[in-house]
C-alpha cells in the first residue's frame, strides 16, 4: 500500500450489507466525519469485508483505514484492521 493509495478516517459504520449472492458487495458503509488522509475526500465508503467484524456494530463511531480500489469509494483492508472501535470524541464535530 502506498500514501497515494490508503483512506484514513474516522466516522460512524452505518450498516453492514451481507449480501450473500455477491462477496464483492459485502461490507460496510461507513460515514466520514474527520478524514485524516489527504486522500479521504468522500462522505461515504464501502469497506469490502468477507464477513462482520466483530465488535463493530450499526451506528458506532470508528476509525477506517483502507486501500483504494477500482471502484470509487470502495475499499479493502491494508495490513491493519479495517474498522476499529473508538470513542463518540474521535470522530464528533
Amino acid at each position: 500500500m502506498t500514501y497515494d493509495d490508503e483512506i484514513v478516517a474516522g466516522g460512524y459504520a452505518i450498516r453492514y450489507i451481507p449480501s450473500p449472492d455477491d462477496a464483492a458487495f459485502r461490507g460496510y458503509d461507513v460515514n466520514v466525519t474527520v478524514p485524516i488522509s489527504e486522500r479521504a475526500q468522500g462522505n461515504t465508503y464501502f469497506l469490502r469485508v468477507g464477513a462482520p467484524i466483530p465488535g463493530i456494530v450499526d451506528g458506532m463511531p470508528v476509525l477506517l483505514m483502507g486501500e483504494r480500489t477500482d471502484r470509487n469509494f470502495a475499499l479493502v483492508p491494508g495490513v491493519c484492521p479495517g474498522l476499529t472501535p473508538v470513542t463518540e470524541e474521535e470522530v464528533g464535530p
